[in-house]
């Protein structure tokens, strides 16, 4: 099993679950069996409805999202990236987005998690997360209960150009970044 700790104030990596520590709670994915949260079962939200469905991930993505779904309630950031997912697969939140270039260490454990509640995290396209490539970088993300994950995916796929704006401008911001740090 991948398995991470995920501390509100930092993330190491550990084995057997994920856990906020302030909030004293274990979140505990076993493939095939399910997820727990402390001891009791827990699942992602059930339904496809996008109205009054609260979804968390970068202003950016939660704004496209909200000029085509605008019944969302966007929720306050989540800084850390596996709480964020955790959050989808104890069902406090319904969806969940992260922006392009999270690596493979900072998603496995919580892919798992996000899966054994019954949801899923794909790329923003719907494609399947691929381990251990060349580069563990992954593109944009949703997660979210897997019916509700199909409408998410079907309205990025329909307005796509919205979303593309919002990746290509995070893209030139990564370059940005990057040929600053050579320099």
């Amino acid at each position: 099993n991948a398995v991470a700790h995920v501390a509100l104030e930092c993330c190491k990596l550990q084995r057997g679950s994920i856990g906020a520590t302030r909030q004293r709670s274990n979140l505990a994915p076993r493939r095939g069996h399910g997820a727990t949260l402390n001891g009791e079962r827990i699942s992602a939200t059930s339904g496809t409805a996008l109205v009054e469905a609260r979804v968390a991930g970068p202003k950016p993505w939660l704004d496209r999202l909200a000029s085509v779904a605008p019944g969302i309630l966007p929720e306050p950031k989540i800084h850390s990236l596996a709480l964020r997912l955790a959050r989808v697969a104890e069902g406090r939140i319904e969806a969940a987005f992260a922006s392009a270039d999270s690596n493979d260490w900072d998603l496995a454990a919580a892919d798992l998690l996000v899966h054994e509640a019954g949801g899923a995290l794909t790329t923003i396209k719907g494609d399947i997360l691929t381990y251990n490539a060349a580069d563990p970088r992954h593109g944009a993300l949703v997660a979210a209960g897997r019916d509700r994950h199909e409408a998410v995916v079907a309205l990025v796929r329909a307005n796509a150009h919205k979303f593309d704006e919002v990746r290509s401008r995070a893209v030139a911001i990564g370059e940005h970044f990057m040929s600053d740090k050579a320099a």
